[in-house]
């Protein structure tokens, strides 16, 4: 679960906000991370979950986002045609920048694989896709929603040694355990799945 974080009022907050979110995209090899989609991420969450008097929510799960990282994949785990190749049959994905060695970012291969994996077209749109594969659809977001809390979320407010959680708190830190996360998960579905 994501909370807030420190409210910054007046433009001058705005204008606090802007800089640091510019500093976190200039710190490091930004293009081989999921600083861009999780902040798209937040910002769409918070857009559509806008309260009726126009402020952000209070909290986003760190299901929402995965969900919302998986809709803003999508489009780009599709197979297109190369321009250097047209034959239908030389069909590629785009990779995610950084990856020298041809390997894909992890979310964006498990999206891809989901995306193959499914009986119907492929190119389907994703609400489709969800409807049509239930329970591998909850196994991508169980995925994508483990690496979001393992690496991205952890460490996206910090710029060089300085930590500052002035977009969103989180209750755990770098250390966390995949068997703890898997447990929240199960215990989740257990849940929803209870008359």
């Amino acid at each position: 679960m994501l909370t807030a974080g420190a409210t910054l009022g007046g433009d001058r907050g705005t204008l606090e906000i802007a800089e640091r979110i510019l500093d976190i995209l200039g710190e490091g090899r930004f293009s081989a991370t999921y600083k861009f989609a999780v902040l798209a991420g937040l910002m769409d969450l918070c857009m559509e979950r806008t309260e009726s008097d126009g402020a952000a929510p209070n909290m986003v799960t760190t299901r929402q986002l995965a969900t919302k990282i998986i809709e803003l994949y999508w489009p780009q785990t599709a197979r297109f045609a190369r321009t250097s190749a047209p034959n239908d049959n030389d069909l590629a994905i785009l990779r995610q920048g950084g990856n020298s060695n041809g390997e894909q970012a992890e979310i964006v291969g498990r999206i891809v694989k989901f995306r193959e994996s499914l009986q119907v077209d492929p190119q389907c749109p994703l609400e489709r896709a969800r409807r049509t594969a239930p329970d591998e659809w909850r196994k991508l977001v169980d995925f994508v929603e483990w690496k979001l809390i393992e690496y991205p979320l952890p460490r996206l407010q910090r710029v060089g040694k300085i930590h500052d959680e002035f977009l969103y708190r989180i209750g755990w830190d770098t250390d966390i355990a995949k068997a703890c996360v898997s447990e929240y998960q199960r215990d989740a579905v257990n849940h929803y799945n209870t008359p």
